[in-house]
């Protein structure tokens, strides 16, 4: 029996590793319809055969699950070669980080905002939860007295909401 390794025509990657069977009326061997060579290939991993040159030469494999670098968006590429160089093979840990040289960096300020987006989302589902004759400022008052917020770090109308109360306290003492 004999062996050939078989490869696409127009993107020279390998295909199969081919069994020849003898050719029973001209003698000889009947050979695959695709473009083959004797010369067997290499393997790797991460890449993939091609024959160039009459010889086989390791190209990446690109296919398969990559993150965009600026959002960390999964996306599927079925392409062998394709321009990775915005693309990263390590997924996005949370929504505050960043991509930098060769990894992914938390950035102290987007986890700030998204510990606030958290707690605010919180309070929502909290207030969502109370008595709807409740006012703002009851409202407020619960959310402090359940220490979940501390109203240093949230929404403007939080903050105006206890400075009034603040300046109404003030005053009818």
């Amino acid at each position: 029996m004999k062996i050939v390794y078989t490869y696409n025509n127009e993107t020279k990657y390998f295909i199969e590793k081919h069994n020849c069977q003898p050719d029973p009326i001209e003698g000889g061997w009947l050979y695959p319809a695709n473009n083959y060579t004797e010369i067997e290939p290499l393997f790797e991993n991460g890449k993939i055969p091609k024959f160039i040159n009459q010889k086989w030469d390791l190209v990446d494999d690109c296919g398969g699950i990559w993150y965009f670098k600026n959002t960390g968006e999964k996306v599927n590429i079925d392409s062998i070669e394709t321009d990775t160089s915005s693309l990263t093979r390590i997924e996005k840990p949370a929504e505050y980080y960043e991509w930098e040289k060769n990894n992914w960096v938390e950035n102290a300020t987007k986890r700030y905002e998204y510990e606030i987006k958290r707690k605010n989302d919180l309070i929502i589902e909290q207030l969502s939860k109370t008595d709807s004759e409740m006012s703002l400022e009851e409202h407020v008052d619960l959310l402090i007295s359940k220490k979940l917020v501390s109203l240093t770090d949230y929404s403007e109308e939080f903050q105006a909401v206890y400075n009034l109360k603040k300046e109404l306290r003030s005053q009818i003492l």
